[in-house]
């Protein structure tokens, strides 16, 4: 009788018969042909392994391009404008989704198109994070 492995994946067992070996093959085909890397039906893909479309924003506050500003009348409120990788040619085609990166976490940020090939973050908590562009 064939194991159940992470995901769900059937691996059979030495002496198992055909049958058990063709319902494994074709359950394992149809998982891979409808798999989404989404954690549960396989595994989640890490933000560092599509480092191709994503944009490193520093922590430095400053007035400098890369630098997060504050906002004027100094609320708290700080702004970097963030450019695209150069395979994204308009920002609107993307959903950018932002990591802390000292924790991995998910930012939940104000996140506005500046233009085609620049976005906008706004932050009360001016970290090094990453942008990936999906």
């Amino acid at each position: 009788m064939a194991n159940t492995l992470a995901f769900g994946f059937l691996d059979p067992e030495s002496g198992d018969q055909a049958s058990v070996w063709q319902a494994a093959v074709n359950s394992t085909v149809q998982q891979l042909a409808t798999h989404n890397h989404d954690g549960v039906n396989s595994a989640s893909i890490s933000p560092a392994s599509i480092a191709i479309l994503s944009t490193g924003v520093n922590a430095t506050v400053g007035a400098l391009p890369g630098e997060w500003t504050e906002t004027p009348g100094g609320s708290g409120t700080y702004i970097q404008r963030v450019p695209a990788p150069g395979a994204v040619s308009e920002v609107n085609d993307f959903f950018p989704k932002v990591y802390e990166n000292s924790t991995g976490n998910v930012l939940s940020l104000s996140i506005n198109r500046f233009d085609a090939t620049n976005i906008e973050l706004s932050s009360n908590n001016p970290v090094a994070m990453t942008v990936v562009w999906k």
